[in-house]
């Protein structure tokens, strides 16, 4: 199957994999600028774009989206004929003779995006202060992932992309910090 997307559109499993992680990454930075916004008890209707837009259903839906993105991203890996990763390694990336440092933290960041969707899922089986705690792992999801992201494999061409994307959740971790203040 690699041999066919390498002849007929030079693409490789590899490529597959950073396309959906730097999918999902654009996603989680979607997702958390949505959450800030919700932090901040944003009101759309009353201020720009003075319409009703669901917040709430947009950073819930783009949490699933990351996770499924997020779970996608490794399974091509295996797959691959150069990437030299197995199926052990996808679920215990500190068996990887590649940047297994790295990759383990992509690990650390999926299975800590599974913690925080469920726990959001179930949130209202917890006291609000409580889950709003168990919530703040969220921010070890992004930082981790995009570290991940940005070091893993330093020849590939997303590195860019993924500084924006840095820049970009650094900037709305500041604006919520001075809207809250």
């Amino acid at each position: 199957m690699e041999d066919f997307l390498l002849r007929q559109f030079d693409i490789s499993f590899i490529d597959v994999s950073a396309y959906v992680g730097l999918a999902a990454a654009g996603v989680m930075t979607v997702n958390l600028f949505v959450g800030l916004l919700l932090s901040i008890q944003y009101n759309p209707p009353a201020n720009w774009p003075h319409r009703r837009i669901p917040l709430f259903d947009l950073h819930k839906w783009s949490g699933y989206g990351a996770l499924f993105l997020s779970l996608l991203h490794p399974v091509w890996l295996p797959l691959s004929k150069v990437a030299h990763f197995t199926l052990l390694a996808v679920f215990y990336p500190l068996v990887t003779t590649e940047q297994p440092i790295l990759v383990s933290l992509g690990a650390v960041a999926a299975y800590t995006l599974i913690f925080v969707v469920v726990t959001a899922y179930l949130r209202h089986r917890f006291e609000y202060a409580f889950w709003k705690k168990l919530h703040y792992a969220s921010y070890v999801v992004i930082v981790s992932f995009l570290v991940h992201g940005v070091f893993t494999e330093p020849r590939s061409n997303q590195v860019p992309s993924s500084i924006i994307s840095i820049a970009a959740s650094c900037s709305l971790r500041a604006v919520r910090s001075f809207a809250s203040d």
